[in-house]
């Protein structure tokens, strides 16, 4: 049945492709009090074959079609609603996941509206609609209005054709009251003012084509600020648009857009200013950065304070991407999801060049470290790549990972070019973005084309299969020997894979860089084997003196002592790899790059390669040195932190343990003569790097162990003392959130045996909680903090439990940042694991009770933490000692195992039927809630049929009553009833009981009447039994629906 349903549609997609929009107009008035948009839509229809098809399919998925119009005459439609196939009320209940995912990419590509028209074309169709009550696309929180498109598409509120396959040319009008403020796409203006009905219009017209999801608008009481007026060295008017006293903290933030503005407009080369207007809005309910045509949505997140120096680097930077973002994701556009990685690695890529330009290479090349480092934990899902669609939402996976390593590849790509790389990108993009701006067409095709032409490095015939349609990266190990008296040497190349992959092996051509004693090489080869011997011939400088005079590239010099003819080889030196490399090389050379070659990624390449020689007296000085020098990037320092701490053995009586703790001590603490102690200084974050080495400095004492696995007592006694003295704020211009976090952090990472020192640190913990429940950190980084280390004693002592009830209240609590919610629930989640005070069941109704109060994207966050909990979690013993140390699965608690604790017990069958709730009723029209629910399903049970299921066993069981109380004294109380088969089927063995009953005492009298009480009990029995072949309850000859999870609140009361 499904192949048929699969033909159907590809053959009404063919219709829908042989039509296209011209222009469209959408004319919207919004009523706040109570909710209700309704309106019309003028669309133009072309057809693009000589043969139109005599029907036409739109998308209106949460929309009421009031009337259609052609011209003077009104024309018949049908309105298929079909999103309610997600609901499964039709049909043999099925509850395996394989066949939702089935269901659900089908839905996705289903029209909702069709209109038969066998006319002429083109043709003008005037459609009238209203928007349902309780639309999800229309986000009515804090006094706002705004149209997320992200959640069901732009045909949640209005008709149109939704896809990023057409292009159109759009307008929208909206009408709103007049105490509002709206901003839309586009070049605004206010159309007309009407005193006595107090209304405002405003019309929003896009001067190129885009597809329907860039129209929407925010509507609310903004105050409106503008940021920068047109000069004549900045032309575009920045305006600013916020609610309540952010003032100060978003303007803080935007204070860099006018410049990179500027630098993003000359280096895509636009003669005028592109957007002479641009707005940025503050909208207190959004997890992302949001695009309009002119118009920027930032999230709370990037709200940066004064003073915040811990994360100016991460906003700076997401402000760069929204900006090339407007530019990209609207004028070099993409007709098929699937190349919207494209887009995302353009933006990315270029975003970290303009940062370049503000900061220095070091910071570009110290984020492509860190980046490598963060895909070889992420990127672990074989079905979860790039050139994929998640088949709940009809888009690419929303996975952050993915995002990194499309701009890994765009990296790859522009590096592997010719002449420069970065500008021969832009140089390929421009006359296609100036194409785009005037045409409807798409230039994807064309772009490729060009790159194998400036690419020759790269096989674009196994580009798409190694890197788009798979996960995982090479990791090359490498040594090699040279024979000076035949002028070669003989290189060993083995790779292996960061992760389960289906590629055998990575292929393409790669760059070897050898630097002898006189001057450097460069041998290029083909990697085509696992293992691969490669010779190169040069010419050999043989050793005459012990030093030797070495030349900087700034034209300093410096003396060097000489060990080898060859004093390094790198692989792949100019980084046109999406690799990882562990050379196999002498220490000495290690430590020449560490001293003379000043490029941060093959320095961090070195500092982890130094493992072998950890406990050498050159690597110890080379690491000191540079642990203590201010010149070396920061970045490359916390390194060397980290490498201490890992290195660290008792057997060498802990020397690297105490050059950390020599160095802290020396910069931010002062020896008391009196008291002969160690006192904590004043708080001074004016120097930004070293303030980013401290912080990972007392992140990695905190790892450090001895023989025993537990940590030192100087190290616990240390970070008390840090905690308990460095409160001393008041001269310091900076935040201190980061601060207190990082110690907090590092307190759940300690292992004792003193039961004092958890008590103690714990005791420490709560006090920063309370202190910032009613002063809130920034994004609520205490808060996160407090409880994931209080989660992390919890797992380590028994003498210890997190309160519970207040750790729920914060996730269900809606003042509360999302990030912050979701990082709570994940500490649930271990709590869960061993059972001290909450259980999944329990979790599961929290994620229900989100739904219900219309947090459909907190709740998807949740549901993305249960997944992950289950996939990426590390194990005790794992080699990671930051995550192992902090939340950890027990040793040996295989996958299975988790899943299995989990999903099994007496309330299996309440856990699946939520998530199936979850999944079909609250996700019908919220592609994100959709998609996380979904994984998370299939990560518990599989594609096929759960467990609870497949039970032939009859549920006897009353209904559960969970509560779950708040700090604020109101109480949840979820009652979780049992599914109406279980019901029917308790029912009428309750009444097979009582016949039974009733006809033994009366067995004499009443004879005939107990023939007939029997009767009826074997019907009912028959009625509530099982199917032998599926294993499902069914009552009759019908399935009835899912029982449901019913969730009041009510105020506690006194006894």
């Amino acid at each position: 049945m499904l192949i048929f349903i699969q033909k159907d549609l590809q053959f009404l997609m063919s219709l829908e492709a042989s039509l296209h929009v011209a222009k469209q107009h959408v004319n919207v008035t919004v009523q706040a009090e109570p909710l209700e948009i309704k309106g019309f839509t003028d669309i133009d229809i072309t057809a693009a074959t000589p043969h139109p098809p005599p029907v036409i399919f739109l998308n209106a998925r949460q929309v009421v079609i009031d009337k259609i119009t052609s011209g003077d005459k009104e024309i018949s439609f049908q309105y298929i609603d079909s999103h309610a196939a997600l609901l499964f009320k039709s049909g043999p209940l099925v509850r395996d996941a394989s066949h939702f995912a089935a269901v659900s990419q089908i839905v996705n590509e289903s029209p909702d509206l069709v209109i038969p028209h066998e006319g002429i074309y083109p043709v003008s169709l005037h459609i009238e609609f209203h928007v349902k009550s309780g639309a999800t696309s229309i986000v009515n929180k804090n006094g706002i209005i705004f149209s997320d498109n992200r959640v069901d598409g732009p045909s949640g509120w209005f008709p149109c054709i939704d896809t990023i396959a057409q292009r159109s040319f759009f307008s929208l009008t909206v009408t709103f009251s007049a105490n509002f403020v709206c901003v839309g796409p586009g070049e605004s203006n206010l159309v007309a003012v009407d005193p006595q009905a107090k209304t405002n219009t405003m019309s929003y017209k896009i001067k190129y084509p885009v597809s329907a999801s860039a129209i929407g608008f925010a509507l609310g009481p903004f105050i409106s600020q503008p940021l920068q007026a047109p000069s004549e060295q900045l032309r575009n008017d920045i305006i600013m648009y916020y609610i309540g006293s952010v003032d100060e903290s978003f303007r803080n933030t935007l204070e860099p857009v006018p410049q990179m503005l500027q630098k993003i407009t000359e280096k895509f080369s636009f003669e005028e200013p592109f957007y002479t207007t641009i707005s940025f809005v503050s909208l207190p309910f959004l997890t992302e950065t949001v695009l309009m045509p002119n118009v920027v949505f930032l999230p709370p997140s990037l709200n940066c304070p004064l003073g915040n120096v811990n994360i100016i680097y991460d906003v700076v930077i997401k402000l760069t991407e929204a900006l090339i973002g407007l530019f990209i994701y609207y004028i070099f556009p993409v007709g098929d999801v699937r190349d919207q990685w494209l887009q995302h690695g353009i933006v990315s890529y270029f975003a970290e060049i303009f940062a370049t330009s503000i900061y220095s290479d070091s910071f570009k090349l110290d984020r492509r470290w860190n980046d490598l480092n963060w895909l070889m934990t992420e990127d672990i899902f074989p079905s979860i790549v790039l050139y994929k669609i998640d088949p709940a939402s009809g888009e690419p996976f929303r996975d952050q990972f993915l995002r990194v390593k499309a701009k890994l590849l765009l990296n790859m790509i522009s590096t592997s070019m010719r002449n420069n790389g970065a500008l021969q990108l832009v140089l390929l993009m421009r006359p296609l973005m100036k194409m785009c701006e005037e045409q409807t067409g798409f230039v994807t095709d064309r772009f490729f084309m060009d790159l194998v032409r400036f690419c020759p490095n790269i096989n674009f015939k196994t580009f798409r299969q190694q890197w788009l349609y798979s996960n995982g990266f090479p990791i090359f190990t490498y040594n090699f020997t040279n024979d000076n008296r035949h002028n070669n040497m003989k290189l060993v190349l083995a790779q292996t894979p960061s992760c389960k992959t289906n590629v055998p092996f990575f292929t393409g051509n790669i760059l070897v860089h050898l630097r002898d004693l006189e001057q450097p090489y460069e041998f290029q080869f083909a990697v085509e084997n696992q293992i691969q011997l490669q010779q190169f011939n040069y010419f050999a400088h043989r050793r005459k003196t012990k030093t030797k005079k070495f030349t900087y590239v700034n034209g300093t010099e410096t003396q060097v002592f000489v060990h080898h003819a060859v004093m390094w080889i790198i692989l792949d030196h100019s980084m046109t790899w999406l690799c990882r490399v562990r050379p196999r090389l002498p220490e000495f050379m290690i430590i020449y790059q560490l001293d003379l070659l000043h490029n941060v990624f093959a320095q961090h390449e070195a500092i982890s390669s130094l493992e072998d020689f950890k406990d050498t007296e050159n690597t110890l000085t080379k690491l000191t040195e540079m642990l203590k020098d201010d010149k070396v990037f920061y970045g490359v320092r916390k390194h060397i932190a980290r490498a201490l701490a890992k290195f660290n053995s008792e057997q060498t009586e802990f020397k690297h343990m105490q050059i950390l703790m020599d160095w802290y001590k020396s910069q931010f603490m002062q020896f008391n003569t009196q008291t002969q102690q160690y006192t904590a200084k004043p708080h001074d974050f004016h120097d930004t790097p070293r303030h980013f080495v401290q912080l990972e400095v007392i992140k990695s004492l905190s790892i450090i162990r001895d023989s025993q696995n537990y940590t030192p007592d100087i190290i616990v006694k240390l970070l008390i003392q840090i905690l308990e003295q460095a409160n001393n704020n008041s001269n310091n211009m900076y935040n201190d959130d980061y601060f207190n976090a990082e110690v907090i952090l590092a307190f759940g990472r300690l292992r004792t045996e003193s039961e004092s020192y958890y008590n103690q640190t714990s005791s420490l913990i709560m006090t920063k909680l309370s202190l910032h429940a009613s002063i809130p950190s920034y994004c609520n980084i205490i808060t996160s903090a407090g409880y994931t280390a209080l989660t992390a004693i919890a797992l380590k002592t028994e003498a210890f439990s997190p309160d519970v009830k207040e750790m729920r209240s914060v996730v269900l609590e809606d003042t509360n940042y999302f990030d912050c919610r979701a990082s709570v629930f994940r500490n649930l989640l271990f709590l869960c694991l061993v059972e001290k005070g909450v259980t999944f069941a329990e979790l599961v109704s929290d994620v229900k009770t989100l739904c219900l109060h219309g947090n459909h994207e907190v709740a998807a966050m949740c549901l993305r933490e249960v997944y992950r909990f289950i996939l990426n979690s590390v194990h005790v013993g794992d080699q990671d000692h930051f995550q192992t140390y902090l939340l950890a699965i027990p040793e040996g608690m295989t996958n299975e195992q988790v899943k299995k604790f989990l999903t099994s017990g007496p309330r299996a069958l309440d856990i699946v039927e939520t998530l199936w709730e979850i999944l079909t009723v609250y996700g019908q029209h919220h592609k994100i809630l959709r998609s996380e629910a979904l994984r998370a399903y299939t990560a518990l049970y599989g594609e096929k049929l759960p467990a609870p299921y497949q039970q032939k066993s009859t549920p006897s069981q009353v209904p559960i009553d969970l509560t779950a109380e708040r700090s604020s004294g109101s109480v949840v109380q979820i009652d979780i009833t049992r599914s109406a088969q279980a019901r029917n089927a308790q029912a009428a063995q309750h009444a097979a009981a009582q016949a039974k009953a009733q006809a033994a005492a009366a067995a004499a009298a009443q004879q005939q009447q107990q023939q007939t009480q029997q009767q009826a009990v074997t019907q009912a029995s028959e009625g509530a039994g099982t199917d032998e072949n599926t294993g499902k309850e069914v009552a009759g000859e019908q399935q009835q629906p899912l029982g449901s999870i019913k969730i009041t609140l009510k105020k506690k009361t006194e006894n």
